[in-house]
């Protein structure tokens, strides 16, 4: 993993043309694009829900960057 993300917290990471969003829940790491797919916002970690929260519109996505609450109705892409 690129980052350094504690268990139960994520980080968003990388030169702008290329950032990443990395956590880590129950030991395993996950790494998604922070691009929400709605707009284009960029997510921020919300550690109390363990999720990646849209600040633009409200989107919600789990950890591994499945839609959890729209407006968004893609996921987050989920990077190698």
């Amino acid at each position: 993993m690129g980052a350094t993300a504690s268990e139960d917290c994520g980080v968003v990471t990388g030169p702008p043309w290329h950032l990443e969003a990395h956590s880590v829940v129950d030991g395993l790491e996950r790494t998604v694009s922070p691009v929400c797919p709605h707009l284009g916002g960029i997510v921020n970690r919300n550690d109390a829900d363990k999720s990646w929260d849209c600040s633009l519109h409200g989107s919600r996505f789990a950890p591994d960057g499945t839609s959890i609450e729209g407006p968004a109705t893609g996921d987050l892409t989920r990077s190698a």
